[in-house]
């Protein structure tokens, strides 16, 4: 997914269950992220181990992303558990959890 985002830091919108929050995607390095705003995000929606995390692009240009969050409350298929805890060396955002982690 990191292919179709900019290689710069460029500010983005987290839209879920009607509310945004704004933060800077850094998308300048090999390690691709959000700033430190994401904690805000993480914080009210209190994820939890078994939880899903879908990020839908819904815009990207040169003023800006913004994705549609959807959290499938421990509903987390237990078929990509194991895989998704492989990959956490490799997030597209902090791995606060390995909810962060979008599967390809």
């Amino acid at each position: 997914m990191s292919n179709l985002l900019p290689n710069a830091i460029v500010p983005v919108v987290l839209a879920c269950q009607n509310k945004e929050w704004k933060m800077a995607y850094h998308g300048e390095s090999s390690c691709k992220k959000f700033d430190a705003n994401w904690k805000a995000f993480f914080n009210d929606n209190n994820p939890k181990i078994g939880d899903a995390c879908f990020f839908e692009l819904i815009e990207n240009s040169v003023e800006g992303l913004k994705f549609k969050v959807k959290i499938l409350m421990n509903n987390f298929p237990i078929e990509l558990l194991a895989n998704a805890l492989d990959l956490v060396r490799l997030p597209i955002v902090p791995s606060l959890s390995t909810w962060t982690r979008i599967l390809t």
